[in-house]
């Protein structure tokens, strides 16, 4: 259906840690997805999460390399970046051609246990957390990102406002991190 609608991208996802996943099984999966949608120019995006078999952006990167389709990328999804132990400096390691999205999000030190419920339900909008999130901004600014950035907001505490009001709160809540993180470091 990708043809049909037209996605400029479309997330790809793991199992969540499974004991015996097959890098040499999950690269030629995604090679065969990823000549699917050669010809819709639809981009295929990795997403790495810190509780799936694909934990770090270090990981996916090697997963999409190893495939080499010019259409396979990776989401920069702050909350799983930062849950997996990347320091804002790490991302500058991401080769920015391969950056499909990136996603802010917030967190908080002390994660809710299992890490998946932390990740549904206890993430902060971009600045109201205590994740380095303009810092996040700067370096993969100043490592040439240019393209989309989003927000993935997940809490109970969001689900339970009003869809306009919360739509309204994670937009000016991207726009002003990214802003912030764009701004050069005057110190």
């Amino acid at each position: 259906y990708a043809a049909e609608l037209g996605p400029r991208h479309i997330k790809v996802g793991f199992g969540v840690d499974s004991a015996a996943w097959d890098f040499d099984k999950v690269r030629d999966r995604l090679g065969e997805l990823s000549h699917q949608f050669e010809t819709t120019g639809t981009l295929l995006a990795v997403e790495p999460m810190p509780y799936a078999d694909v934990k770090n952006p270090k990981v996916a990167i090697e997963l999409i390399e190893s495939v080499g389709a010019r259409n396979l990328g990776i989401v920069v999804d702050f909350w799983h970046a930062t849950r997996s132990g990347v320091n804002p400096s790490d991302l500058a390691a991401i080769p920015v051609d391969r950056i499909v999205v990136v996603e802010l999000a917030d967190g908080f030190s002390t994660a809710l246990e299992p890490l998946i419920v932390d990740c549904i339900d206890n993430r902060a909008l971009p600045g109201e957390g205590d994740f380095p999130v303009v810092e996040m901004v700067r370096v993969l600014s100043q490592a040439g990102y240019a393209g989309p950035w989003s927000v993935e907001m997940l809490s109970t505490s969001f689900r339970a406002m009003p869809a306009k009001e919360g739509i309204e709160k994670a937009a000016s809540a991207t726009r002003r991190l990214v802003a912030a993180g764009r701004t050069p470091d005057r110190y």
